[in-house]
């Protein structure tokens, strides 16, 4: 795979940088230690202002990391250099305000339940319909790195940050994917077993739009993790043809 040298992996809740080795590349710690809900706005900027110094020609987004990388695209720092966007399992549309204050309660319910019992939570997340028909030993084995990465009770306590600064109830990425940068090209992938993003998928899909739309088939959420290979020939020759 040709190495860009300035691409860059936003990882998903409970994710970490590594995950984005695959790009031979940069990848950004989403754990910040003074993400806040107080003056959010200010800490976002200063956030952007971190990506936008690795001058990024490619951003890969996964899931919340997605969510990030769209909230970028709709915002006035962004860099000229950027030509490719991948997005993995990621919310393409913003919530109404009901379906906000119905998330922001849920979030904060699964940042008490992590602090109370990570372990417990860990089993009851990585059963939710999105993981797709998750073999019981890859769940197993999910939930001790979880355990082990988080550990450090600091690092647990920014990652819980992240998940309240990032959520969906709070966190809009404002971007209308009609209004998607032409100069951008666009892909999304997804899991032909993660039903929920699936159907996201298939609606963004008939606007118009420069962004191409991928299934892959067998798969939940998580496909740079769940998948035997990846990145595929066909995700390889989109990011560095």
């Amino acid at each position: 795979m040709k190495k860009y040298n300035r691409a860059l992996f936003l990882h998903g809740f409970m994710g970490s940088p590594s995950e984005g080795d695959f790009l031979k590349s940069y990848a950004l710690d989403l754990y910040c230690p003074n993400l806040s809900e107080i003056d959010s706005d200010q800490k976002l900027h200063q956030f952007f202002n971190e990506l936008y110094k690795y001058d990024p020609e490619i951003i890969y987004g996964y899931s919340m990391g997605a969510r990030v990388t769209l909230r970028y695209l709709s915002s006035h720092i962004l860099n000229k250099s950027l030509c490719k966007v991948v997005l993995e399992s990621g919310a393409l549309f913003d919530l109404t305000e009901e379906q906000k204050q119905a998330r922001i309660l849920k979030d904060k319910s699964r940042a008490k339940a992590i602090s109370t019992n990570f372990g417990s939570f860990l089993r009851k997340w990585y059963r939710l319909p999105m993981w797709g028909e998750l073999d019981p030993l890859v769940r197993e084995e999910w939930i001790t790195q979880r355990l082990a990465e988080f550990s450090d009770p600091i690092k647990k306590e920014a990652m819980i940050r992240s998940l309240l600064f990032f959520s969906p109830g709070q966190f809009s990425h404002r971007m209308k994917l009609e209004k998607w940068p032409r100069n951008i090209l666009g892909l999304y992938l997804y899991g032909e077993k993660d039903q929920a993003y699936k159907d996201r998928a298939q609606s963004a899909s008939k606007l118009r739009t420069p962004i191409q739309f991928w299934e892959t088939s067998n798969l939940g959420h998580n496909l740079h993790a769940q998948a035997p290979l990846w990145p595929s020939k066909e995700l390889n020759l989109f990011i560095a043809p």
